[in-house]
């Protein structure tokens, strides 16, 4: 007997307060609802937005890491020009590392240094990628001398080296596909 009637809006019929709470029930069943496809639908597009800008992230720190290579090999390029204005000769130097560092940086250390302490250069940390001059001395013109320093890089460790190289009248150059880490 506790329960109470109460009008319609424009019938004059009674609703129960029981249905009322069971309206009530129902919309807050369907906010639950709502709200558990909105958050869904959230973590969807962070998904599809994280898919999308990861890889862009890590090229990005390739290329960053990468970046080292034409700064020394321009570093080199000027060091085997001052070496060839104080000998009239460019020196050739073995790849070094001898091993192409991959992913991580290595010591700089080991006999290949050597030839690079002849021409008077080294690089500033533990490199990222190797490095090598192939010299031509063999005219008996100076000004035909000549010689190629290139950089071996391979950044991301997929076993495709990025190269740059220069030469006594270029600069620094990236002679793969830009997309090669």
């Amino acid at each position: 007997m506790s329960e109470q009637w109460q009008p319609k809006s424009g019938r004059g019929e009674g609703v129960k307060a029981a249905d009322l709470e069971e309206k009530k029930g129902t919309s807050a069943a369907l906010a639950v609802a709502v709200l558990g496809i909105g958050c869904f639908g959230l973590v969807f597009v962070i998904g599809i937005l994280a898919a999308i800008a990861i890889p862009n992230f890590v090229a990005m720190q390739q290329r960053a890491k990468r970046a080292e290579a034409p700064s020394m090999v321009d570093g080199l390029r000027t060091a085997e020009k001052a070496y060839h204005a104080e000998f009239d000769a460019f020196f050739a130097a073995p790849l070094c590392p001898a091993d192409i560092p991959g992913m991580n940086q290595r010591p700089w250390q080991g006999d290949c240094t050597a030839a690079f302490d002849a021409i008077g250069w080294q690089p500033g940390s533990d490199p990222r990628c190797s490095y090598a001059v192939e010299a031509d001395s063999s005219s008996a013109r100076a000004e035909d001398h000549d010689f190629t320093v290139r950089a071996y890089c391979d950044i991301d460790g997929d076993g495709v080296q990025a190269v740059y190289e220069a030469t006594r009248a270029d600069y620094a150059q990236m002679v793969t596909p830009n997309n090669i880490y």
